[in-house]
């Protein structure tokens, strides 16, 4: 079995400490496919890193790496999801029954993607604010409110945050 790549500049540069060269770890680090990233930074299976169309909170960015589509055939992977919003490209985005089913800083939110409810991971970019599960679009979520549920009238009341529910 060969030694990795890594390990044998490492023992290349230790060889080499005498001259004052040190041995630093890869920078070169690829996301796995589904994974948040930051613009530039590599990605794998045939994933690049863009920007998400679908974040937790609308108002904020994040960044995902992620493939263009028309099909869900295109999308790379097992369990991947072709997600169109509104009238942009296609987004390959990885499905989920579940937060856990997610990659860290993604969670699981519903779509409706032709007329069936699916479970698709986004970037977590904060909670989204609600009061009523219309709140929650274009995710096909549940309106969680505190209290159990109960609504009040009062301007300062806490308010429900949207989570994916399986029927």
């Amino acid at each position: 079995m060969r030694p990795p790549l890594p390990l044998i500049r490492c023992v290349l540069a230790l060889a080499a400490a005498p001259l004052g060269v040190a041995c630093a770890p890869d920078k070169d680090t690829v996301h796995p496919s589904y994974d948040r990233c930051e613009p530039g930074e590599p990605c794998g299976l045939s994933t690049t890193c863009a920007r998400a169309r679908l974040t937790t909170n609308a108002a904020r960015t994040a960044s995902l790496c992620t493939h263009a589509c028309s099909l869900d055939s295109e999308c790379p992977g097992f369990a991947a999801r072709c997600v169109t919003v509104a009238a942009d490209a296609g987004q390959c985005l990885r499905e989920c029954a579940r937060d856990l089913d997610c990659r860290p800083k993604t969670t699981c939110h519903g779509l409706r993607i032709n007329g069936t409810r699916v479970g698709v991971c986004v970037p977590d970019t904060g909670a989204r604010a609600c009061a009523t599960g219309a709140a929650c679009a274009p995710f096909d979520d549940v309106c969680d409110l505190p209290d159990a549920g109960v609504l009040t009238f009062d301007a300062d009341a806490e308010p429900g945050t949207c989570r994916f529910e399986v029927p």
